[in-house]
């Protein structure tokens, strides 16, 4: 039976004073998570001491530096605490990226950040988190596979079952379009016709009657539901980009 997989939370860290920097970068992994399909948790504490201190910083995959803050602390405290996550240094002054070379950090984030600016630095940190990636667990020809729900580009009705497109081509898989559309997330994931079921993340554009997605493959919008289908992905994209200043 097809099914979604249970997958590991994995821990985030973030070094901030800025009570209100630490909401909004919460807020924006929130939503950058709910896209990807993964399960992550944020755990913020004030300075590096206190970080690396209580034993949790070995538990972080991912770090979140806010470089703002009082100091940043000498690059080899990494190596003594015996930490092998990645780094992201955060900062509203572009010369902060410069004082991070030394940490050999995974990327640099201007302040505020949205989900947007999260998704290029931390597909460079794909290794440290992908166990956190929620999948679906689908039969195709026979055989059983264990597919990333954040990989599905769109489907399509086929008879009883239904055809998934992903990157790397297409797949047929023993569950029904409404099926599969009970296993993934409706943040992420639309049924922009009776047939036809769409990543929001992996449209590249509308026409209106037309969902471009990004591997070139055009998906119809039902007529029936071409107004509410439009409005979901107008509210995801400034969803999405969102920044509080």
């Amino acid at each position: 039976m097809d099914k979604a997989v249970k997958q590991e939370t994995v821990l985030f860290g973030l070094c901030t004073v800025d009570r209100a920097f630490s909401d909004r970068l919460e807020r924006a992994l929130r939503i950058w998570s709910e896209t990807v399909c993964a399960d992550v948790r944020l755990y913020v504490r004030p300075n590096w001491d206190s970080f690396f201190t209580d034993g949790r910083a070995s538990d972080c995959s991912v770090l979140f530096l806010d470089a703002d803050g009082e100091g940043l602390p000498p690059p080899d405290v990494l190596k003594t605490a015996m930490w092998h996550g990645a780094l992201l240094f955060c900062s509203s002054s572009p010369h902060a990226a410069i004082d991070s070379y030394a940490f050999h950090p995974a990327g640099f984030l201007p302040k505020p950040v949205s989900a947007a600016d999260l998704e290029r630095p931390l597909a460079r940190c794909f290794p440290h988190w992908q166990r956190a990636l929620r999948r679906m667990e689908v039969f195709s020809d026979r055989s059983r596979l264990h597919i990333p729900m954040s990989n599905l580009i769109w489907a399509e009705a086929s008879g009883r079952s239904c055809i998934l497109h992903v990157p790397q081509g297409t797949l047929p898989a023993g569950i029904s379009l409404m099926g599969l559309t009970w296993l993934l997330p409706e943040e992420s994931f639309l049924r922009c016709q009776k047939s036809f079921l769409v990543n929001l993340r992996r449209v590249q554009s509308t026409d209106g009657k037309f969902f471009q997605m990004s591997e070139g493959s055009p998906v119809p919008i039902g007529r029936d539901c071409r107004g509410a289908a439009l409005s979901a992905y107008a509210s995801f994209l400034k969803r999405w980009a969102w920044k509080e200043p």
